[in-house]
């Protein structure tokens, strides 16, 4: 699910006041109401009531019951919301409502400011909406601005994901030379360390399919049994042996209904 359960407690901030409210100059913390209004949102992604979550955060920032609270958040904090009501509507597969989300022009405007670690999240969000809907040119420019700010300290979404993705989202609209091409600068990115050594094997497997799509056979042939290969030698290892055996038995496959 895009719908993440986040407690915030405090975020740094620029202030930014709400009419009608004071503002406490000195005060770094979230409003407490804006704290649990985002807090009750979460949960209700979490029950998976993405609508109700989705009013909720479209409200997010109406007048306080307490006329006297000081209404504090960031620029971090106020994309943050616009990025839930997106995330919501991707769990639904509302990807046209997730899209206008992404491009409305007040979290555009905002993009530049936010960290590196917000706006990787923007891009890999919006890449895979863009994907959904078929759009592959823009989904891969989000994408690699996804990988070249993905952090290093392996995060669910770091650029191996990216990469991946991208590949899965190319096969899934035949898109084969794109495919082709995205496989190869993947392959080439697991280059820089042993961290990317999956991303390897996935770029690998999705050559395959590029290849058959483009009825290159015997290109298709030495791919595929290269990737045999490491499965059956993968499967030495009674660690690895039970999901091996399945991943050859599948590749065994594959290559017998390929075409001579």
């Amino acid at each position: 699910m895009w719908q993440i359960i986040l407690v915030i407690t405090t975020i740094a901030l620029a202030c930014a006041p709400l009419p009608g409210h004071a503002q406490q100059e000195d005060d770094s913390f979230v409003s407490e109401t804006l704290i649990r209004r985002f807090n009750l949102a979460a949960e209700l992604g979490r029950e998976g009531k993405s609508e109700e979550s989705i009013k909720v955060l479209e409200e997010m920032f109406a007048p306080f019951e307490d006329k006297n609270e000081p209404v504090k958040y960031s620029k971090e904090f106020k994309a943050e919301v616009s990025f839930r009501i997106a995330y919501a509507y991707m769990d639904m597969k509302r990807y046209d409502e997730a899209k206008k989300v992404f491009e409305e022009k007040e979290l555009t405007d905002l993009l530049p400011e936010l960290s590196a670690e917000r706006q990787h999240s923007y891009h890999f969000a919006y890449g895979n909406t863009l994907g959904e809907l078929g759009k592959i040119d823009p989904m891969l420019e989000h994408m690699k601005k996804a990988v070249a700010l993905a952090p290093e300290d392996g995060a669910k979404t770091d650029a191996s994901t990216c990469w991946e993705r991208m590949m899965a989202m190319l096969k899934k609209a035949q898109e084969w030379h794109k495919l082709e091409e995205i496989c190869l600068k993947a392959f080439e990115f697991s280059g820089k360390g042993e961290k990317y050594y999956v991303l390897r094997f996935q770029a690998g497997e999705y050559a395959f399919f590029s290849y058959v799509g483009q009825k290159r056979y015997d290109k298709a042939r030495t791919r595929g049994k290269a990737i045999l290969k490491w499965y059956q030698d993968l499967s030495e290892d009674p660690e690895t042996r039970e999901w091996t055996s399945q991943k050859i038995a599948e590749w065994q496959q594959y290559l017998k209904e390929l075409p001579e």
